[in-house]
């Protein structure tokens, strides 16, 4: 599987609160310190995370990785959503 690259900017999603700079500030941090050593790898850093959650959510039994992703989707069409 190939993933394609492209050097345009990602489109910003509508922020109908003003808060998603923050919320990606917040996971920045997260990534910032997931990448610290012996891990400092920034190329694979957000897949390697997920896949980190889901061997998490395999730990802990109260946790589905697959129900918290859509969740997490749901959440972001929320945070998104310009209401009309």
């Amino acid at each position: 599987m190939s993933e394609k690259k492209t050097d345009a900017p990602h489109a910003r999603a509508a922020d109908p609160e003003g808060m998603n700079d923050a919320r990606s500030d917040r996971a920045n941090s997260a990534l910032e310190a997931f990448q610290a050593p012996p891990f400092p790898r920034t190329d694979s850093a957000v897949p390697d995370l997920l896949c980190d959650l889901m061997h998490w959510c395999d730990r802990n039994p109260n946790e589905e990785f697959d129900v918290a992703l859509t969740r997490a989707r749901a959440y972001y069409v929320e945070e998104t959503e310009t209401g009309g």
